[in-house]
């Protein structure tokens, strides 16, 4: 059904997903056994507990199960019904308030490090009040911007300086983490605004000055010698930087930079610095109008605004549909389950003069609190997802999560939302239930 339900979906986005090679012509073997490898995982995962509990089971007591009523509960003095009723079924509750845990604590954990990304990003400029980057594209990595554009825009009103920076990732085993090399003129604004710690600044090509977080972590110093994807580079320098992401690898000549993206004469963004920072809105506006070829922002609005996160919010919007969906699926079979098993209580309480009504209510009571208490484990579970992001060496200082008042109230409104996704259901066949035949189940 997976499967099925995936090749639909490729099918029916494949005009947006195609741009990105998403396309159903990439289903292949390998992700067909990775795809039932998973479920079969999950299986053996969901079905170890209970088989080992069914195998538990004594002839007699379970011949003489009256449909899960049980005399020896202890009363809870809170909560009321709902409280109780959740708590004689203790087992599914635990594992519920897990599923319901998990779905809400991921979501809210990767929002949380997507927005700490943002501030990252959004620290690049350091105290330029303008960031430009090339127009129309899907990802921030293809930026290409001809540096003839970045010679007329330094002529406009109003500009100080201009600082173009081109940029690579690749990985470098040594650090065990990506490396990020960054492009800068020796001569520029933007790279007499690094703190050198150690050393001095660029002076000539093939050298490289550190950021101070990746020089700790590949045991480098002042007058080493380090290759990056196939070049070598001497360590003249070592900076401490007010943005993280730039401290994830370390800045060689503009010339240089160019050379090892395989991009003469192009950078991939440019850094602006205005004479009058209340003007930097109105410039903004004029370099749109008259280049139409880039995309200029405020420094404290490129980071949103940058398709990477754009496709990054898309994407987590999905994610967090689809987990709620099967979040929604398993409070409905833990609700349901409950009213299958208390068939004959429900009799009872029709017989004693309940309306459906009522009974409807206590079901959802019992589906919402669920919900609530999955949600606040959700919180639980995402600040430790947080603190475990941040100790992942090098990767971790990218992942810091940012934990905002409306992450947290999102959470909670997900968890309720779950509870009542997957309390009405099950609240509306209670209420179809006939007394006599209730009475009557085994």
């Amino acid at each position: 059904v997976g499967l099925f339900l995936g090749w639909l979906m490729l099918l029916a986005s494949s005009d947006f997903t195609s741009f990105f090679g998403a396309t159903v012509n990439n289903i292949r073997p390998a992700i067909l056994e990775q795809a039932f490898g998973t479920v079969i995982i999950l299986g053996i995962a969901g079905g170890a507990y209970p088989a080992w509990r069914a195998s538990r089971l004594q002839p007699i007591e379970a011949l003489s199960y009256e449909g899960g009523s049980s005399t020896k509960v202890k009363r809870l003095p809170f909560g009321g019904m709902a409280a109780q009723n959740l708590r004689q079924r203790s087992t599914r509750t635990i594992l519920t308030l897990g599923a319901i845990g998990i779905t809400v604590g991921g979501i809210i954990a990767l929002e949380a490090v997507v927005r700490g990304m943002g501030v990252l990003m959004g620290g690049i400029g350091g105290d330029a009040e303008i960031m430009i980057r090339q127009a129309g594209i899907a990802d921030t990595g293809y930026s290409t911007i001809d540096e003839r554009i970045g010679e007329k825009i330094s002529i406009l009103p109003g500009i100080h300086s201009v600082s173009g920076m081109p940029f690579s990732a690749t990985f470098d085993p040594t650090a065990g983490a990506f490396f990020l090399i960054q492009g800068l003129a020796p001569n520029e604004y933007r790279i007499q605004r690094l703190n050198i710690v150690d050393g001095e600044r660029l002076t000539s090509n093939h050298q490289i000055i550190l950021g101070s977080m990746v020089a700790d972590s590949m045991g480098k110093d002042v007058g080493d010698t380090i290759e990056v994807g196939g070049s070598r580079y001497r360590v003249v320098g070592i900076y401490e930087s007010d943005s993280t992401w730039m401290e994830m690898g370390g800045v060689v000549t503009l010339r240089d930079a160019q050379t090892f993206a395989g991009e003469p004469h192009k950078v991939a963004m440019y850094m602006v610095k205005v004479d009058d920072p209340s003007q930097a809105e109105k410039i903004v506006g004029t370099i749109n109008t008259n280049f139409p070829e880039v995309h200029a922002s405020l420094t404290g609005e490129f980071a949103e605004q940058m398709p990477d996160f754009e496709s990054m919010d898309a994407m987590l919007s999905a994610i967090s549909f689809l987990a709620i969906f099967v979040g929604g699926l398993g409070v409905m079979n833990t609700m349901l389950m409950a009213v299958i098993e208390r068939t004959r209580e429900i009799g009872v309480l029709r017989a004693l003069g309940w309306r459906r009504r009522r009974i409807l209510s206590m079901i959802m009571q019992e589906a919402l609190l669920l919900g609530l208490l999955g949600g606040f484990t959700g919180l639980l579970i995402a600040l430790g997802l947080g603190w475990m992001f941040k100790i992942i060496p090098m990767v971790g200082e990218m992942l810091t999560p940012v934990w905002e008042m409306d992450i947290f109230t999102r959470a909670i409104m997900i968890a309720i939302f779950l509870g009542v996704l997957g309390g009405v259901y099950p609240a509306f066949r209670a209420t179809r239930l006939q007394p006599v035949e209730a009475l009557r189940y085994e």
